[in-house]
Order: structure tokens, then C-alpha cells, then sequence
């Protein structure tokens, strides 16, 4: 196609390609495009393959090297389908000059960007920006204007009957995954390079001109001015995080391997001391499982506990279950082996989740990334996935003798990394909404939440935390604040009784009965009618419409299957979204390039040490402004510390 010397179309771009992370190794196989023709109205489109296929003759690139789960299927495949017309790096250089005079459309346009910038395999210098051309991203859009339904473009084009000029019906997205399933092989290592181009490129083609029409139907539509201002937001923020995704975060790979390397050398003495072994020679569940519940001779014929058991198949009854809750049980009442095995089995959890996924997972520039998940958690909270940044592990949960993971993520030379964090964000907004009064109270007398929640629960007779804690001591003060500190957290995610116990055991090591787990639940509540009444009110709500509707004007669905008790916490949590954000908006406008990463409520940010000062003042002064303007007149705080190595060492002994 001959490619109209005009600027300022409107162009629907897509990519496949050979994975979904760039650091992984995964590049842009083929490109499609479409828009509409200035002259005539109708749609003109292409699919352009640049290293689609595996004929060494037939990849510009140069030879593929593939997983040997992948030579072995497509070393069965005809001629035909091992090659395809790809075009040189000359039209690819050409095609995207072109783009970058237009304004794009996307369907989850931050992926397609990462991809456009990290250019052909094997051609460094060959990535293209395209993210400052996009004016719309038909995927966020979707998810504001129909909260209720599949953002995938197929189900969208049937559910809203934008694709019928394309001749999409309903069933189109099940035919497609049916034609290209078989030749993209393992759902966990999808290769969309190696569809043979005869069956891909007509699909790759389609969806470009889905996503162009989607885009007119989506804009075509009259918006409410809060669903106006949250797309306007959703593709704002996705410009952010892409920008965060393609700097990264520093990681000290030589030092994490060298602790990976003692951390395996730990877990095999650790093995060693545990008095079973598995079919590999090593410790493993099912083994305990044998030793701790299994018959004598080789096992000790232990009694299982009746609410840890599996619920069992055709041909097996119920199982017991060795977790870590059992674990630390059988630990307690002392049993042979199974202080060894939780040993163990914290020392091989750490090593498999940490230190070695970490390194192998390191770009080639020395940089780890997660990949967010914007819109698509019903919470409307970021979801991430690869590098699970957000779970990122308490040095309390790391053994002893080893540097935390955390201490692994460094800095460039002549910088510093922080977290600013709104600190209790959720018992704060929840106060809010609620209209819970008595939290309302404390909270302006400058108390946390917990301990708020201790005087109410544990103290109605006392004015102030000093009475009480003159009444009974510091020691029953610490010990029911622990109590308090658990309700809060974990009654506004509708947690019962049992969970309840679970969470204050973990925390404190101290094992309640859940009636007494119970009580407090009803005291909780009683301290704190607000909360109560909101939790009923909103499990209604959700039970009886499906949604809830956020401060912003963005609703919260619920799916038939959704334990609607959950409602009051999940309109909570995508508070606590819409306000993180939007901080991270506000400081990316006014820092930008610096944020690396966002946590839940707190976001972290890369700055040259000499501005220390001013930026993490700065962090500080949005979370508590944005979040106090969005929820006055609730009082907002917002802690500031260091992020990464250099919560660990003073700057001069990490240069050293």
C-alpha cells in the first residue's frame, strides 16, 4: 500500500509478536494499520509481517532460535507455513516515520508502544516512540464506558454491534482463538511469530480496523463529564506507566546471584535435617504429608486437622494439607521434623520466589521491570505481573543471614530512590465514606487509626491513649492494639472470625478462639457503628444493582459470583485507586521521568541525591494534598522514607 503523504489521520495501530515482555526477548513480528481515506470515507488497512515465520531465508532479522518445545512443532509444519513475506528494516523505518505524523489509536496501547520502542529483533536503534501520538486507547475507553463488560475487542464489536461492517458475529473471538490456538503453541509461551502469515494476517489485519471503528463508535457516543474526565485520566496514566516500565528499577544482579548461590547452599543443609525425603530425594509436601499423617512404621500416624483437609476426588477421599498454617501448628505442639521442614521449606520459598527469579527476569541494561495491569482489576486498583513488585517481601520474612531482596535495588550514580506512602489511606477514606464519627473524632485529635480503634474496642471509659495506658499498662495496651490493628485491616475486607484468628496468630504468634475472635468482630462494629452499618448497607447495594459507584463517578462491578459482604471494602479499594493515581499524575507532571514504581497507596521515585530535600518534600506535600482534596475534611499523613539499598546504608557506604 502506497501510504498518503497527509499528517493528522487518524491510524489504528497493532502489533503481534514473539512474547509479552521486551526483557523476556520478545519483539514485534508483524504490524497492522488502518484508517480511513480522506477522498473516498472507506477503510484502507494493511498487515505488514517484518520476522513473522521461521525459514531462515524469509527473516530479515536472521535465524530464530528456538525453545526446543517449538522446533519440534514447527519442524512438522509444510514449507508454506514456515515462511512469510517479511519486508526489510527500510519499510519498517518508512512505515513509522509515517506514524509518528498521525494521530494513533490503540486497543491497550501501552503494550504496542513497548513493543514499537524496543524495535526489531536483532536491530538495535530500530524502536520508535509512538506513545506522544496517541490520542485514544479503545481498551481503557471500554472499561469506563461499559465497567460491566469484556474490554476484548471481538466481545466489545458483538456486545455493542460496532462490528458489523467488518462482518463480525457473534462467536468471532472463540473462532478466532480456534484457528490461531494450534499454531501458537503452549498458553504460558504463546508465539504469535510463528502462526504460518496465511492464517494470522487476515486476524491481524481485522483488528486494526476494529480497533479504528471501535474508536468511532467510542467517541461517537455521548459521554457523561465523569466518564470524560476518567478516560481522560486512564490514557494519562497509561503514558505513565509506560514511561515507568521503560526505565526500570536498578538491581544489583552479580550481588543477588552471590547471595542465591549461599541461599542454596542453606536450603540443602536444611533438607538434609529433615527427617523425610520425597521422590526427589528432597523434602517435598507430599512427603510430609505421609510422615506427619501417614501409619506407622513410616509415618507418625498423626490425627489431621478437620478444617485443613482437601476436599478429595472420585477415587480419594479428603487429604490432609501440610501448609504453612500446619506447618507452624505442628511446630507449636512440638512434633519431630516439623521445625526442620518449616525451616526448610522458608529457606527454598525464598531462594524460588526472590533470589533466582529476580536476576534471570533483569533486562540486558541491568534493570528489572513489572508490567502493569491498567484496567483490567475490578478493584481499579494497578495490578502488576512478571516482577511482582507489589509483593515485594518485609525484610521480617527473609532468613536470617541473608540481605533482603529490597537491598538488591539500586540507584544510578548521583541518585537516590524513596517511597512516600499515605499512611492508613484506607481507615481514612473508609471513615469518609462511611461518615463514621467516632473514627472522624480521634482522627482529628491527631490518633492513628489503631490506636483509635483500641480506645473505642478496649477502652470506653478513658479520654486519651495515656489514661489507658496508665489503667493497664503498656503491655496490655501493645497486646489489645495488636487485636484492634487486625480488625481494622481485616473487618473492612469482610474477614470472618476464622480469618480473623489467622491474621492476629500470624502477627502476634498468640492463637485466640474464634469465639473470642468473634466477639471482638461484634465489638469492632459496636466501637465503630459506622463501619458496621456501611458494611450492610453496601453488601445490599452491590446484591441488589450489581455496582458501585465511586467518589469519582467510576462504578465498581460485581459478578453474580462475587461475595457481595466484600462490597463496602472494594469501593474502599478503588478509592484508595483513583487517589493514588491521581498523586501519581500530579507528581509525574510536575517531576517528570522520575517515578519507578507504585505500590498500592505509595509511589517511589529515582531522583539526583543534591534535590533529596525538595523532591521528597514534594512526594510528601501530593499524597497528603491529593488525597485531602478528594476526601475532606478527613486529616491525610504521608511518610517519606528510603527506597532499595538505600534504606540500608548511609550514601557514602553504598558508594563504597
Amino acid at each position: 500500500m502506497k501510504l498518503p503523504d497527509i499528517d493528522g489521520l487518524t491510524v489504528a495501530y497493532d502489533t503481534e509478536g514473539s512474547g509479552l515482555h521486551v526483557d523476556d526477548g520478545a519483539r514485534i513480528s508483524a504490524v497492522s494499520f488502518a484508517f480511513r481515506d480522506p477522498q473516498s470515507g472507506s477503510i484502507r488497512s494493511a498487515s505488514v509481517p517484518f520476522d513473522q515465520g521461521c525459514d531462515q531465508e524469509w527473516l530479515p532479522c536472521g535465524q530464530k532460535d528456538l525453545p526446543v518445545t517449538h522446533a519440534r512443532r514447527v519442524n512438522k509444519w509444510d514449507p508454506e507455513h514456515r515462511i512469510a513475506p517479511n519486508r526489510d528494516e527500510a519499510v519498517w523505518h518508512h512505515l513509522h516515520r509515517w506514524l509518528l505524523r498521525q494521530h494513533l489509536v490503540m486497543h491497550h496501547a501501552k503494550f504496542d508502544c513497548l513493543q514499537a520502542a524496543a524495535g526489531l529483533r536483532n536491530s538495535p536503534g530500530t524502536g520508535y516512540d509512538l506513545m506522544p501520538r496517541v490520542i485514544a486507547d479503545t481498551m481503557l475507553t471500554a472499561g469506563v464506558l461499559w465497567p460491566r463488560d469484556s474490554v476484548a475487542l471481538k466481545v466489545l464489536a458483538v456486545t455493542h454491534h460496532f462490528g458489523k461492517e467488518l462482518g463480525i458475529l457473534e462467536g468471532a473471538e472463540a473462532d478466532e482463538q480456534e484457528a490461531l490456538g494450534p499454531w501458537k503453541g503452549p498458553t504460558t509461551d504463546p508465539r504469535f511469530d510463528l502462526i504460518p502469515w496465511l492464517v494470522l494476517g487476515p486476524y491481524s489485519k481485522l483488528d486494526a480496523e476494529l480497533t479504528l471503528i471501535a474508536h468511532e463508535f467510542e467517541t461517537g457516543m455521548v459521554w457523561e463529564p465523569s466518564q470524560r474526565s476518567s478516560v481522560g485520566s486512564d490514557l494519562a496514566l497509561a503514558r505513565v506507566l509506560y514511561g515507568m516500565e521503560r526505565r526500570g528499577v536498578g538491581l544489583d544482579v552479580p550481588g543477588m546471584l552471590r547471595e542465591a548461590g549461599k541461599l542454596s547452599g542453606m536450603v540443602r543443609a536444611a533438607g538434609e535435617r529433615v527427617p523425610f525425603r520425597g521422590s526427589t530425594g528432597a523434602p517435598t509436601p507430599p512427603a510430609a504429608v505421609r510422615y506427619f499423617f501417614g501409619d506407622p512404621p513410616g509415618g507418625l500416624g498423626l490425627l489431621p486437622f478437620n478444617d485443613k483437609m482437601t476436599a478429595g476426588g472420585k477415587t480419594r477421599g479428603p487429604q490432609p494439607q501440610v501448609d504453612e498454617e500446619v506447618i507452624t501448628r505442628l511446630e507449636k505442639q512440638g512434633v519431630p521434623g516439623a521445625a526442620q521442614y518449616a525451616e526448610y521449606a522458608g529457606l527454598k520459598a525464598a531462594l524460588e520466589k526472590w533470589y533466582q527469579p529476580w536476576p534471570a527476569m533483569c533486562g540486558p541494561d541491568g534493570r528489572i521491570r513489572t508490567s502493569h495491569k491498567q484496567g483490567t482489576v475490578v478493584s481499579g486498583r494497578l495490578a502488576v505481573e512478571r516482577w511482582q513488585a507489589q509483593a515485594m517481601p518485609h525484610d521480617y520474612q527473609i532468613p536470617e543471614g541473608l540481605l533482603p531482596p529490597r537491598y538488591f535495588l539500586i540507584t544510578d550514580d548521583g541518585y537516590e530512590a524513596w517511597e512516600a506512602d499515605a499512611s492508613q489511606a484506607e481507615i481514612r477514606i473508609a471513615t469518609y465514606v462511611a461518615k463514621e464519627k467516632r473514627m472522624y473524632r480521634m482522627l482529628k485529635a491527631g490518633y492513628d487509626s489503631h490506636d483509635a480503634a483500641t480506645l473505642l474496642m478496649f477502652y470506653p471509659d478513658c479520654q486519651t491513649k495515656a489514661e489507658a495506658i496508665a489503667k493497664r499498662g503498656p503491655e496490655a495496651w501493645e497486646k489489645n492494639r495488636q487485636v484492634a490493628k487486625r480488625c481494622n485491616l481485616g473487618i473492612l475486607y469482610g474477614i470472618g472470625a476464622k480469618g480473623l484468628q489467622i491474621q492476629i496468630a500470624k502477627f502476634t504468634g498468640i492463637e485466640y478462639s474464634v469465639p473470642q475472635c468473634a466477639e471482638w468482630i461484634t465489638d469492632w462494629k459496636q466501637a465503630l457503628p459506622g463501619f458496621g452499618q456501611a458494611l450492610y448497607e453496601y453488601s445490599q447495594l452491590a446484591q441488589s444493582q450489581g455496582f458501585v459507584r465511586l467518589s469519582t463517578g467510576r462504578v465498581r462491578k460485581f459478578s453474580e459470583y462475587e461475595p457481595v459482604h466484600k462490597a463496602f471494602n472494594q469501593r474502599i479499594q478503588g478509592e484508595v485507586a483513583e487517589a493514588a493515581k491521581k498523586a501519581m499524575l500530579r507528581f509525574d507532571r510536575e517531576y517528570p521521568g522520575m517515578l519507578l514504581l507504585q505500590v498500592h497507596d505509595s509511589i517511589v521515585a529515582q531522583f539526583p541525591s543534591a534535590r533529596k530535600d525538595e523532591i521528597t518534600g514534594a512526594m510528601q506535600r501530593i499524597m497528603v494534598e491529593t488525597f485531602s482534596q478528594m476526601y475532606s475534611p478527613i486529616p491525610f499523613k504521608a511518610d517519606c522514607k528510603p527506597f532499595g539499598r538505600w534504606a540500608y546504608a548511609k550514601p557514602e557506604e553504598v558508594a563504597a
